[in-house]
């Protein structure tokens, strides 16, 4: 049989009657459009509710950051391209202090849109005349001048010193509480006497004046004579000093007396005094004694003779927390009622923002002491953060964290140790997340705009949302014979160790927020003998 090709043919499949090149599943879809319309639907629905829910998340966090906005201490928004409004470089032998618009972002009192500010009537030595200057927040300009000629018939030498205060202010967090137009600020203002021989300390002489903000006026001036510290009240002023008792006086503004009362001290030489006063309580520390008094009329209500005060705090509340520096376990809580806590080796940490969420607090750390140093071992218990109420009560003890500064923020505490940030639960101390530092902290600054957190270590700024993410970061870097303020290429990546260049021994960097909410930073060079402030916000006003 003779061989034959064949060509094999294999039938293909019905194909649907789509046109050439059309994928098989378009045309399906092509074919059930009421499926498409279905699944359109459902991703248009998806995608709208994710970003609405992302609209209404992020009104909440702007909802957020408003009202904290409101708490003293809390800057205003901070603009991560960091806008330098006031940029002041100059030599330390620089005759004359700041720049009163660059003082009344840093010291003023602020009564309406006033800030009034004291400095020296001049150049360093060269006048003994203050002067007390009203400076308009919003544009920065002068708005009027009050000179403060010194007492006649003393002999002095230097220059003024004097600072103005407003009737809420807290000077012992120094967060300023602006009050409403009109409202009288008192500045005191301090001469030195010419040394007599034999004299171990210059003594002072001391004059509190109330000005009107609106217009410089003086409603009244008390020169006071020597006098060891000065505390204005809401109608008048706390005067103390010392002969052979401290005598501690109130007086109203035209200088009536209210009260006296005389003081027993420990017997030293020293003629330094301080005094601060909260929450309906007079706190006066001279050398290692310590007394709390009822402001209304006088009445002791503790006594605590010869038991160190370095430092000295009055809590809200009225518990005080004094320290002994040569003692080892230096630190004391004293409740208003009951007996004193030890508090070991731990010390106090400021908040430097306490939104109230937590009620009236106490907290101390092992880290307050260590804050140039990293952690060291835990096996002796030493990495400790405690919460206490102001009768000493401890509502928790963490071994996991400590802190040298820390904020109040919605029921947390925000916690900055040598090698951390950290954000624990207030009702328990759980540690609800932690981020290593990119940089040392031994020098660091813990402040919020109510949007981020921000610390300032040296010449780094890093910012990290409320949640742990890190956010942005910033350095200072030198400009010829200034400095800079350069926004970071990127987000902080923390690492254990730390990162970055750290303030030197002869530098000093601090981050703080200025009387009027903005962020500032100051760089103070030893080595080449100049200081330099920046102040950030995004216009003259705002």
């Amino acid at each position: 049989m003779a061989l034959r090709d064949v060509e094999l043919v294999e039938d293909e499949p019905e194909r649907p009657d789509v046109p050439d090149g059309e994928p098989p599943a378009r045309s399906w879809l092509r074919r059930h459009p009421a499926v498409v319309t279905a699944v359109a639907a459902v991703l248009v629905l998806v995608v709208g509710t994710a970003v609405v829910l992302d609209a209404l998340a992020r009104r909440q966090l702007a909802a957020r950051a408003e009202a904290l906005r409101a708490v003293p201490g809390v800057l205003r928004e901070v603009d991560p391209a960091l806008p330098v409004v006031t940029s002041v470089s100059r030599s330390w032998d620089a005759s004359g202090p700041l720049p009163e618009a660059v003082q009344a972002e840093l010291y003023a009192a602020v009564a309406g849109d006033v800030a009034v500010i004291g400095s020296t009537g001049g150049p360093w030595g060269e006048t003994t005349d203050g002067v007390v200057v009203g400076v308009d927040v919003r544009t920065g300009e002068e708005r009027w001048r009050t000179p403060v000629p010194p007492p006649p018939g003393e002999a002095l030498e230097g220059s003024a010193s004097l600072w103005c205060a407003g009737p809420d202010d807290d000077a012992m967090t120094g967060r300023v509480v602006p009050t409403a137009a009109g409202t009288p600020v008192g500045c005191t203002a301090q001469w030195y006497r010419v040394a007599q021989v034999g004299e171990e300390y210059s003594r002072s002489v001391v004059s509190a004046l109330e000005l009107d903000p609106e217009d410089g006026s003086v409603r009244s001036r008390l020169d006071l004579g020597e006098a060891a510290a000065v505390q204005r009240t809401a109608d008048g002023w706390v005067v103390a000093n010392r002969t052979d008792v401290i005598a501690v006086e109130r007086l109203a503004t035209d200088g009536t007396p209210r009260w006296r009362t005389d003081l027993t001290p420990s017997p030293t030489e020293s003629p330094f005094a301080w005094m601060t006063a909260r929450d309906g309580r007079l706190l006066l520390t001279f050398d290692r004694d310590a007394w709390v008094l009822d402001p209304e009329d006088g009445t002791v209500l503790a006594a605590h003779p010869d038991v160190g005060t370095s430092p000295a705090s009055l809590l809200p509340g009225g518990a005080v927390v004094l320290a002994d520096p040569d003692a080892a376990a230096s630190t004391t809580l004293y409740p208003p009622d009951g007996p004193p806590v030890s508090l070991g080796e731990e010390a106090l940490v400021p908040l430097g923002v306490d939104d109230g969420s937590l009620g009236t607090v106490v907290l101390t750390s092992s880290g307050v002491g260590r804050r140039d140093r990293l952690p060291v071992a835990r096996d002796d218990d030493a990495l400790r953060t405690t919460l206490r109420r102001p009768d000493g009560r401890t509502l928790w003890r963490a071994t996991d964290v400590d802190a040298h500064s820390a904020l109040v923020v919605d029921g947390t505490l925000v916690l900055l140790g040598p090698t951390h940030l950290a954000v624990v639960d207030g009702d328990d101390g759980e540690v609800r997340w932690r981020v290593a530092l990119p940089h040392r902290s031994g020098q660091a600054q813990l402040l919020t705009d109510g949007a981020v957190l921000l610390v300032g270590a040296g010449r780094a700024l890093d910012a990290w949302t409320f949640d742990g993410a890190a956010a942005w970061s910033a350095h200072v870097r030198d400009d010829g014979d200034g400095v800079e303020l350069r926004p970071g290429a990127s987000a902080p990546t923390p690492t254990p160790t730390g990162r970055g260049r750290a303030s030197s021994s002869e530098e000093y960097v601090g981050w703080f927020p200025t009387r009027l909410g903005r962020l500032a930073v100051l760089v103070s060079s030893s080595a080449a003998q100049r200081e330099h402030v920046l102040v950030v916000g995004r216009t003259a006003a705002g």
